[in-house]
């Protein structure tokens, strides 16, 4: 949408569409084992802007992120194929980064001369991001009935140039900021201190309400100015707001605000993405005792156990260590029953064992343009706590 209003606002046609592609080479080693190269590539639809005012003039349309995927690995087998197991290593450089964030304007972009602060929340393209890390993953048997699995992954990433504003920063960077202010609509045009002014994008009367065309002084139409000649202008005609009174159409007034500046973001890491993770599985399975009835078949039993772990984060892309996370881990385990057919089986499951509870994911409270500081609109999200659960199931069929 792009319009002066969201009731204004204007639809444009947009589309994308891209071929992907993804190659690899094999290689056998020797019969138990193989090499790979992989090269792929990865595709995420543009989409419209975030709803901006008409009177900023960036491009409505959100671009197309890119990337390309290299990746080499060996899998294969050992122990006589008790041992299976897959590792591998990758890089994906970005070309266009999707990053919604509170960021100052596109370069070449004319501040509006309301704005009450230099920056605007709008979804960038973000060349030079990164992505690299390796995997491992196992699956061991040294027996009939016993089974360990595991697998761990490390991944760290760099955020390509960028500089936006730190959510809930508690040490934010402030510089003055003039804003261009009118008579609040209904107000005779007063400007009486303490008067809850109305920022507007384009003059307007303040009794009637209607845009104004000419200078209501001299006449002139009114043209648009850039925020460097509209500031010079106001400061040479001495027009603060600060202490202002009077009735009437008025020559619009300065005001001085405390902005909170945006920060470098460059090289960071990417948000939720924790550098380690890891699990392991252990299980046993047994016949199903049957004492006394040794010709009768009750089926099978397995013992189940999973641990989990997932390492520190950062919420989101400013990486402020106060509000980085910890890492946690998870304790599950479940026994199982399947009769000799295979038609009948239950579980007896139970989730968060230890019942640790965890933080999840969490959103820090704003700090952007004059807003005093962080406010109090954190939201978190924590883990379950223990849950016991019990699953039948019955297969039709043959």
């Amino acid at each position: 949408m792009w319009g002066d209003s969201q009731e204004e606002a204007h639809l444009f046609p947009m589309g994308w569409e891209k071929i992907i592609w993804d190659v690899a080479v094999e290689y056998n080693l020797d019969e138990t084992k193989m090499a790979y190269v992989r090269v792929a590539t990865g595709y995420r639809g543009g989409g419209p802007q975030n709803w901006i005012a008409a009177a900023v003039p960036i491009s409505p349309e959100v671009k197309e992120e890119t990337l390309v995927n290299y990746e080499v690995g060996l899998k294969g087998s050992i122990l006589d194929q008790r041992l299976w197991f897959t590792t591998g290593a990758f890089y994906s450089p970005y070309d266009g980064f999707q990053l919604d964030m509170n960021q100052p304007y596109p370069e070449g972009v004319d501040i509006p001369i309301t704005d009450s602060d230099p920056l605007l929340s709008y979804i960038a393209n973000i060349d030079g991001t990164e992505i690299w890390g390796g995997e491992v993953e196992f699956t061991f048997r040294p027996s009939e009935r016993w089974m360990f699995s595991g697998s761990y992954i490390y991944m760290d990433s760099s955020l390509g140039e960028n500089a936006s504003v730190t959510r809930g920063d508690p040490d934010p960077q402030r510089q003055d900021w003039y804003v261009l202010w009118w008579p609040p609509v209904g107000h005779n045009g007063a400007n009486v201190p303490g008067d809850v002014l109305v920022i507007s994008d384009v003059p307007r009367d303040p009794i009637t309400n209607e845009f104004l065309t000419e200078d209501p002084i001299t006449g002139e139409p009114i043209k648009p100015l850039t925020r460097a000649d509209s500031l010079a202008k106001s400061i040479e005609a001495n027009l603060p707001c600060k202490g202002r009174t009077g009735s009437g159409i008025q020559w619009p007034c300065w005001g001085q605000l405390e902005t909170v500046m945006p920060t470098d973001k460059t090289g960071n890491s990417l948000a939720m993405q924790p550098n380690h993770k890891w699990s392991l599985t252990a299980s046993y399975t047994l016949p199903m005792p049957n004492p006394g009835m040794s010709s009768l078949d009750l089926g099978n039993l397995q013992f189940l156990t999973t641990y989990s772990y997932t390492g520190k984060r950062h919420p989101y892309i400013a990486n402020e260590p106060s509000h980085e996370m910890p890492g946690y881990g998870e304790l599950s385990v479940r026994a199982s029953w399947w009769s000799p057919t295979g038609r009948w089986s239950g579980t007896v499951w139970v989730s968060n064992a230890l019942n640790d509870i965890n933080l999840v994911s969490y959103t820090p409270g704003t700090t952007a343009g004059n807003n005093p500081g962080t406010q109090p609109d954190s939201t978190a999200m924590l883990s379950n706590p223990r849950r016991i659960g019990l699953t039948l199931r019955y297969r039709y069929g043959s």
